[in-house]
């Protein structure tokens, strides 16, 4: 479903937000909302309005319980809200005892999550959840970049939980409601990430490790018909504090992607929209057992709506003439056709080689050609995302490769090693083919 920039905070949380609370509250389920998307976009915003509806609309469910002639009392309403950062790293925002306390995530024998050296607050009022999660927002971690001045560089998990007066008194933790609210780090391009100092790059890098482990969480129960279940949950902190979301087949997820409509950040909107699309596993998933997840994409159809015309002007000057090629294969792959090459464009032949395949280095290699060349090296490229090209890895270190194009470390290193080696024999014929032409036009 989709949401122009008309629509109201109200319509939103009433069509994507309202049925999940009610889920929790009345029937005590396992819901989650997820905010994804672009910095700057609009993520905490949307968020924001739809954390006071639920305060609103949570205890006015619970009201109608309390009034139930079945009823054991009072229902109890908690909050936990904590902040996740790197692999390892999961802070308390609650805390009043010390303000960098952190947190440890135990898995019990019965598939529960116990979060050790967190504050669980007992809230009795709309009013009293939203003091709440207020004082954990203004705690979270920000900071500026050049598309947000106020981007989180961190996860946040709000979780709501929900107990019958009797199961509170004796501490039973089987059979409460959970309502998780999760505002993930904004989400960046490379290009956006290169003037990040080295601890800032780090940073973006694991949010896309944990972002990867999160989706492969829920493809795993997306593509399963099986009761017993196999759900990756240990692969970050994130998906472990989220493992009851992930391995009860009754959860209710919403992902909300948020894009933005400039036209420069059309490439970050199509990442942005294959990415949440692709959290079930498969785009074309049609199956009548799949509507537990749902994705809400705002502008989406505007965006697909519009129409584009690009004028490319070149020099005709010898001088030139590398740049006038240039911007013919850019705006030809703007159609679609990545592979334009003119037929007066220099080629560079190593021997032995046909006519029809010139020599390319790493570097210079378009993503179609970058994934037909690993896979000519017996190197999977299945996970290399459509944004990067020969230029784009070659600029990545080992753990950036890993962490972007998800290898396993070993493997990342390898295709590390590999693209070097590719790089530097690719150099060397060229070298020799240059001077060559240089005796050449000597003779001449």
């Amino acid at each position: 479903m989709a949401f122009n920039e008309s629509s109201s905070n109200d319509h939103i949380y009433q069509i994507v937000a309202d049925p999940l609370v009610r889920d929790a509250s009345v029937n005590r389920g396992v819901a989650t909302i997820l905010m994804y998307g672009q910095t700057g976009s609009g993520k905490s915003f949307t968020m924001s309005a739809i954390e006071k509806g639920v305060c609103e609309k949570l205890f006015y469910f619970l009201s109608s319980e309390k009034k139930s002639p079945s009823s054991d009392g009072v229902p109890v309403v908690t909050i936990r809200f904590v902040e996740l950062a790197g692999k390892f790293f999961c802070r308390d925002l609650l805390t009043t005892v010390c303000k960098d306390a952190t947190v440890k995530i135990v898995d019990n024998d019965d598939g529960t999550v116990q979060i050790l050296n967190t504050t669980q607050k007992v809230c009795k009022s709309s009013k009293e959840l939203l003091d709440m999660i207020e004082k954990g927002k203004s705690r979270r971690a920000t900071e500026a970049t050049a598309i947000n001045a106020v981007s989180s560089h961190s996860h946040v998990v709000c979780q709501v939980e929900i107990f019958s007066s009797s199961d509170w008194k004796r501490k039973d933790f089987s059979n409460r409601g959970i309502l998780s609210l999760i505002d993930c780090a904004g989400s960046e391009r490379r290009n956006d990430s290169l003037y990040h100092n080295s601890l800032r790059q780090k940073e973006t890098s694991e949010i896309n490790a944990s972002l990867y482990a999160l989706k492969e969480c829920i493809r795993a129960r997306a593509k399963s018909s099986s009761k017993n279940l196999y759900v990756p949950y240990r692969a970050s902190n994130l998906t472990r504090l989220l493992r009851e979301s992930s391995e009860n087949e009754e959860a209710k997820l919403c992902v909300i992607a948020t894009i933005a409509p400039n036209a420069t950040d059309t490439e970050h909107t199509m990442e942005t929209l294959k990415t949440v699309s692709s959290l079930a596993g498969n785009e074309t998933i049609t199956s009548s057992d799949e509507p537990r997840v749902f994705f809400f994409f705002f502008f989406f159809f505007f965006f697909f709506l519009a129409k584009l015309c690009v004028i490319a002007t070149i020099a005709p000057n010898a001088t030139d003439t590398e740049h006038t090629m240039e911007t013919l294969k850019t705006v030809s792959s703007l159609a679609g056709n990545e592979t334009f090459i003119s037929s007066d464009e220099p080629r560079v032949f190593c021997p032995g080689q046909k006519k029809n395949k010139p020599l390319v280095s790493p570097k210079e290699m378009n993503h179609k050609q970058l994934v037909s060349w690993l896979r000519s090296q017996k190197i999977s490229a299945d996970s290399i995302p459509k944004n990067i090209d020969g230029k784009g890895i070659m600029r990545l270190t080992a753990k950036q490769i890993s962490a972007q194009c998800f290898y396993e470390e070993d493997a990342a290193l390898d295709v590390f090693k590999k693209l070097r080696n590719e790089s530097d024999r690719v150099g060397k014929i060229q070298m020799e083919q240059r001077k060559t032409q240089k005796q050449m036009n000597k003779a001449k």
